[in-house]
């Protein structure tokens, strides 16, 4: 975050960094950008704004992800996924702030 670098991004989830750095500026949730689970996100943003949900998915229709997910030797990569969404927000948020 310190970098000399206009614009930075961390994402994590929530856990250490955020006691180790400093608070988040902005928790998503994957269902703030179409996907009908939950996954806090902390994001650390330099020379950003927050990101704006594009499309909500109900309460009635969202999953938990992580502490419902039985153990498995793939949980790990499950549970590091980026979503579709996500990130296709964070490029039509972001993206053009690039230059």
């Amino acid at each position: 975050m310190n970098l000399d670098c206009p614009r930075i991004a961390v994402e994590n989830p929530v856990g250490k960094i955020g006691t180790a750095i400093r608070k988040p500026d902005q928790i998503i949730q994957p269902w703030q950008f179409g996907h009908g689970v939950t996954k806090a996100t902390c994001l650390w943003l330099k020379g950003l704004p927050p990101l704006v949900p594009t499309f909500v998915v109900p309460p009635e229709d969202r999953k938990p992800l992580i502490h419902k997910m039985p153990p498995s030797p793939d949980r790990w990569k499950k549970r590091s996924r980026m979503f579709e969404g996500v990130a296709a927000a964070m490029a039509a948020q972001w993206g053009g702030k690039a230059t």
